[in-house]
């Protein structure tokens, strides 16, 4: 994981995301390459929790006995006592979660028309309005008959009046 994440960093990523269900030692590990590579320019480390492709019913038979809700605070809480305060969780779970030094990225934003295996899933907007720091709105632009303009209507949705 270690290596992959300086892969990344070496060819100019920003961000690069590491599974939140790696272990504490492992997280924590991942908390100091952060801070390591932070003195060289601006970089950051996200925890990715729950998939938003499950929901309830489709977690793993291992983590069924939690609700959603309740697995995203324990990871959050994990990864923040490891030195990590980036995620990656459905907009879903923000209002669960103290916001409050956490940069969080939210995946699964779609439109209802490209909502095919996305189960928690909300508008860009709505995302944002609930605490997202970072947006993930791959399928609306990629699967669009247009991508260009369906970026610009997802960038003219953002806009707050």
């Amino acid at each position: 994981m270690e290596a992959a994440v300086r892969a990344s960093f070496e060819a100019g990523a920003s961000l690069v995301t590491v599974h939140a269900l790696s272990g504490s030692e492992a997280i924590q590990r991942m908390a100091q390459v952060e801070h390591e590579l932070n003195q060289q320019r601006p970089f950051k480390i996200l925890a990715v929790t729950i998939l938003t492709s499950w929901d309830q019913k489709s977690l793993p038979a291992s983590l069924q006995n939690w609700e959603i809700k309740k697995h995203v605070q324990s990871l959050v809480a994990a990864n923040k006592t490891a030195g990590l305060t980036g995620v990656v969780c459905s907009a879903h779970e923000l209002e669960y979660l103290d916001l409050k030094d956490l940069f969080v990225v939210t995946p699964g934003l779609q439109f209802e028309s490209h909502n095919e295996d996305q189960k928690r899933t909300m508008s860009p907007k709505e995302a944002l309005s609930r605490g997202a720091k970072g947006l993930v709105v791959g399928r609306s632009i990629i699967k669009a008959k247009s991508p260009r303009t369906a970026t610009q209507e997802i960038l003219k949705s953002l806009q707050l009046n």
